[in-house]
């Protein structure tokens, strides 16, 4: 990995400065990871594994009634890609679960697999109509026991880290879409598919992953969905 993962800070194209020392403490000795396999998740995976090494991440994904099953299969490719050996699956996650279950359920598994802090890749939604970045909501994350570093960026931001970074290369590895499977691309219609190619649009950039459509059309459905919202 490069070394551009040993900075302190890192800063954007609009000139907005992303404390990395702040956000992923150096006395950490072990971390934790809830994963989808998604924009966030990969780039926090690639994070940690740099900066606390790959023996020190715990990858977790949930298992639950409803969810999409590449949600929780997919996380174990990356890590295999990014040489993550501890992934988990947790099937006593649930979507419904309130903050204090999700506080227990963090607390559990901190004395069973002696970690120091527990991430999770939640980040500022545009396309979604959930409002994530809503102070209650935020403290509500926080409080389930969640470190959200990615918490304030839009996606732009959280692809432009990966070439700030030094690791383009690894966004192929990772899959937003809520409709299909990695293995089929992108379906280009789903709210996940307009916000990831929005992001790259914003910052010049094309989607290195497939899109069941052309990525063209792709950014017209998103820029009339933000139209519409408007």
């Amino acid at each position: 990995m490069g070394r551009r993962m040993g900075e302190s800070s890192v800063t954007f194209k609009d000139g907005t400065v992303y404390d990395l020392e702040e956000n992923f403490p150096s006395d950490a000795r072990r971390v934790a990871l809830s994963m989808s396999g998604g924009v966030e998740s990969t780039l926090l995976a690639c994070i940690l594994a740099e900066r606390y090494g790959k023996d020190n991440v715990l990858v977790f994904s949930g298992q639950y009634e409803g969810r999409r099953w590449w949600e929780s299969s997919h996380p174990a490719f990356v890590c295999k890609q990014l040489g993550i050996k501890q992934h988990i699956p947790v099937p006593q996650t649930n979507h419904h679960m309130s903050p204090s279950d999700n506080w227990a359920m963090f607390s559990r598994a901190r004395q069973l697999y002696n970690f120091d802090l527990w991430f999770n890749g939640t980040n500022a939604k545009l396309f979604s109509g959930c409002n994530v970045t809503d102070p209650d909501t935020v403290e509500r994350i926080k409080k389930q026991g969640y470190r959200v570093p990615f918490v304030w960026l839009e996606k732009w931001q959280t692809i432009e880290l990966y070439y700030l970074l030094k690791q383009p290369h690894l966004i192929q590895l990772s899959h937003s879409c809520t409709e299909q499977p990695p293995e089929q691309g992108h379906c280009g219609k789903c709210y996940c598919c307009h916000e990831r190619a929005w992001g790259f649009h914003v910052l010049g950039k094309k989607d290195p992953t497939t899109y069941c459509i052309p990525q063209e059309q792709v950014i017209l459905e998103a820029e009339k969905s933000i139209q519409e919202t408007v």
